[in-house]
């Protein structure tokens, strides 16, 4: 699809549906299909949906992952995903907005946090179609590039040997350009998609413009790559990780 006619649909989705908005949420299991009305927001190339562990839909999804979604002339395909429960440290910043989109009705006993078994479904979208006054959006979702900051737990004063690790770490990444110096760089096509690292006083600082699924993997391998080579947990400290004393 063409960028215009790209962000063109994507501005009806977050009209649409970047709110509390009903959606129809298809499963399958033993070949049987199952279909429900589940309240939901939208961002970028998600739905997310709070609901129990314990549900048939998620029970469906564990044995399945794929899934339909229909709403306001609105149709796609997608894999479910459970996040966990509201309140892990992982899932704050998409709670802040979710509390908000269900403002309504979040804090009136429909959704308990004390149980462990409550948790946020994410439908990450892969492809759609939108119809809206007479014109059709065939949307790859997977195509869609965000742009992501993220600082990690690695001081700018941490020693030489650390960064001599770090160096090996960047080379074996997916998507490495093949060159060190100021600012390493993955990616860097024509496509647009792009990664970019430099060491900055509030830490590692990355600034990555992808589809938002590829780069949580690529980030979440980093992360566990450089815990692993540096003996201890990196992660971000807006998360709470402090930064590592080596």
């Amino acid at each position: 699809m063409e960028t215009e006619k790209l962000e063109k649909a994507l501005e009806i989705m977050r009209e649409r549906f970047g709110h509390d908005t009903l959606i129809a949420l298809a499963t399958v299991e033993k070949n049987r299909p199952a279909v429900r009305a589940v309240n939901s927001y939208y961002e970028t190339d998600s739905f997310y949906v709070i609901t129990h562990g314990k549900s048939n839909k998620m029970r469906q999804i564990e044995g399945n992952p794929y899934v339909s979604i229909c709403g306001d002339w609105f149709t796609a395909n997608g894999v479910g995903e459970n996040l966990g429960h509201p309140l892990d440290r992982k899932n704050r910043e998409i709670m802040e907005t979710l509390r908000k989109a269900f403002s309504a009705w979040y804090t009136n006993g429909h959704v308990n946090e004390k149980d462990s078994n409550t948790c946020i479904l994410r439908i990450r979208l892969t492809d759609g179609l939108l119809l809206s006054h007479g014109t059709r959006y065939q949307i790859d979702f997977t195509s869609i590039l965000e742009a992501h900051n993220h600082n990690l737990n690695i001081h700018y004063t941490a020693p030489k040997y650390v960064w001599k690790k770090l160096e090996q770490l960047y080379m074996e990444m997916p998507g490495w350009n093949g060159e060190l110096g100021e600012g390493q760089l993955w990616f860097g096509g024509l496509d647009g998609k792009r990664i970019s690292v430099s060491v900055e006083p509030g830490g590692l600082q990355f600034f990555a413009k992808m589809p938002k699924q590829e780069w949580i993997d690529w980030f979440s391998l980093f992360k566990r790559r450089a815990s692993e080579i540096l003996g201890c947990e990196v992660g971000e400290p807006e998360d709470g990780f402090e930064f590592i004393a080596f």
